[in-house]
């Protein structure tokens, strides 16, 4: 895993379609794990903590691959996703920055 795959986190597919207010990402290719979902980059450290999460997605197939292979290497792989509801990753993100260990579960 290289050293940027460490400041990600991840939205489960399912979860991410599932409606919800705020910002809507349509019709992107997505860095994905497949275990794990959809990557966001948000370090906790460093000159970048405290940014608001960064969807990783592009609107390019073959950039999304090119960046995928380069920057997060083997276990990941790109996506087209129609949806994603980024209020979900919001959310994720204020759990990691308040140091709660536990996922939120969400009823869908």
């Amino acid at each position: 895993m290289s050293k940027c795959a460490e400041h990600l986190f991840f939205i489960s597919e399912t979860l991410a379609a599932t409606p919800r207010d705020g910002e809507c990402i349509v019709d992107k290719y997505w860095v994905i794990h497949p275990e794990k979902g959809l990557a966001f980059f948000y370090p906790l450290s460093g000159p970048y903590r405290g940014d608001p999460p960064a969807p990783q997605f592009n609107r390019s197939e073959a950039t999304a691959k090119a960046l995928c292979d380069r920057v997060y290497g083997e276990g990941f792989t790109v996506k087209y996703v129609p949806v994603v509801f980024a209020a979900w990753a919001l959310r994720e993100a204020s759990r990691l920055k308040s140091g709660k260990p536990e996922r939120l579960e969400v009823e869908l």
